[in-house]
């Protein structure tokens, strides 16, 4: 898919986890569904890269486009754990493993 890609843009990266992220926000089900597949692997190798390029930026600060990914990524992974019960914890610790850098 889409983030699987590394060739997709940047860009492109940053829409899909608009999309996704406000699909999982509004969506116990689809937010179940992306839980259960890989995307959260693909979130975190997406988040190292892109943090990588952000800390490696010129003396100008980070590229716009990498920044917003970021500021994107972290609002899909607040939008996965949205209105999880206490009873999921293992639900939150998988998103923060796959925040971790």
């Amino acid at each position: 898919h889409i983030l699987a890609e590394n060739t997709t843009t940047i860009s492109a990266k940053k829409h899909a986890f608009w999309v996704l992220a406000n699909l999982c926000g509004d969506d116990t089900q689809i937010r179940a569904r992306v839980l259960q597949s890989d995307l959260l692997q693909h979130l975190s190798s997406i988040l190292v890269t892109a943090t990588t390029t952000s800390t490696n930026a010129s003396n100008d600060g980070a590229d716009d486009d990498t920044l917003a990914l970021l500021r994107t990524i972290a609002w899909t992974l607040s939008n996965l754990v949205r209105n999880v019960a206490r009873s999921e914890k293992e639900i939150v610790q998988r998103v923060l493993d796959a925040a971790t850098i």
